[in-house]
């Protein structure tokens, strides 16, 4: 069954190119089309059969509005915790708090990132629906083959340079890996490219450079590098999440070095062998200790290596699946009355 689905997204020119991802398959599952109307007023609503919402400040007037309309949720992140790491304002942190819990107790449909993300959920407002799909975050697809690789100590780091992505610890261990491999080599990908040269100048790293790459150009650029950066800090934000560059350096056959904080990676990466996964309690020392070894002891067969990550590819970071699972799931709901 094929749905006309309205997208209210009201900050819809702030979203990513992966949040964009997101959404084509919700958008597929939902109508079979991967490209999506986007509105940012409601006037649409009446003729649509469903309202997808991605901030919970989108759906709270949406369904204040629309009381009778199907609308479902996106939950990419926890809103109130993010806002509160952000701006230290407990007024914010109660006023989204309020929002996210009428966001679970009135959508007709949710989804979520993790099992954490719906543990996070059930404990903190005793959350006990059913009707929710959980999904991670993800924008890349596997490249067919690895071959064009080359083994050499090339390091990457995709993201913004918000204090939650942890790139000045980013910094400071590259900066030590530096000093027992004097060839390594780290580029920044960021639009934030000024802030990221300067931050580069406060911790002297020479042997690094900085960029700015679309993400349908990423999947080929990213050939060229042999580990990709990902450090979290051990909090209840990044427990839940699922970052989307974790699967845009898998793809390209870039091994992650990351914090192993992130719960659905302790579980989706438990068999892959070709990773580094860093203690939850950072250690600058530890941390660039099993680089080190993990350099000096493996020569990567990159054939091996493409093996060893379809795994989660085929599961995890399925987006056939994921289409065709959420079409099964909203048709289960139809069949309740509700769409």
């Amino acid at each position: 069954m094929r749905y006309k689905a309205l997208f209210y997204l009201t900050k819809y020119k702030s979203v990513n190119d992966a949040v964009q991802f997101y959404l084509q398959i919700i958008s597929e599952a939902l109508t079979g089309r991967s490209n999506f109307k986007v509105s940012e007023n409601l006037k649409e609503a009446k003729t649509a059969d469903i309202i997808v919402t991605y901030f919970v400040k989108d759906y709270f007037f949406a369904r204040i509005l629309h009381p009778r309309s199907t609308i479902i949720n996106w939950f990419q992140g926890i809103l109130p915790e993010e806002s509160y790491l952000w701006q230290k304002n407990k007024l914010r942190y109660y006023m989204y708090s309020f929002m996210e819990w009428f966001c679970l107790s009135t959508s007709d449909y949710n989804f979520f990132v993790s099992k954490a993300m719906l543990g996070h959920y059930q404990r903190k407002y005793n959350y006990k629906g059913n009707k929710y799909f959980i999904m991670p975050c993800f924008n890349a697809h596997l490249k067919d083959n690895f071959g064009m690789k080359v083994d050499r100590p090339s390091f990457v780091y995709i993201g913004s340079l918000s204090k939650w992505q942890c790139l000045d610890k980013t910094l400071e261990l590259f900066k030590e890996i530096n000093k027992h491999i004097p060839t390594a080599t780290l580029e920044i990908l960021t639009n934030k490219q000024k802030e990221a040269r300067q931050l580069l100048k406060k911790y002297e790293i020479v042997n690094a450079s900085v960029n700015y790459v679309p993400l349908k150009e990423l999947s080929e650029y990213l050939v060229k590098f042999k580990y990709g950066f990902l450090i979290r800090e051990d909090i209840n934000i990044n427990n839940v999440a699922t970052p989307n560059k974790l699967c845009t350096y898998m793809a390209s056959g870039v091994i992650p070095v990351y914090s192993d904080v992130i719960e659905s990676f302790k579980t989706h990466l438990e068999g892959v062998k070709h990773k580094i996964a860093l203690a939850n309690q950072f250690e600058l020392e530890e941390a660039n200790h099993q680089i080190i070894e993990f350099e000096k002891s493996k020569i990567i067969d990159y054939s091996e290596l493409h093996s060893d990550y379809a795994k989660p590819f085929n599961i995890f970071y399925n987006k056939d699946r994921y289409v065709n699972n959420i079409r099964l799931a909203l048709k289960e709901l139809g069949k309740k009355g509700k769409v």
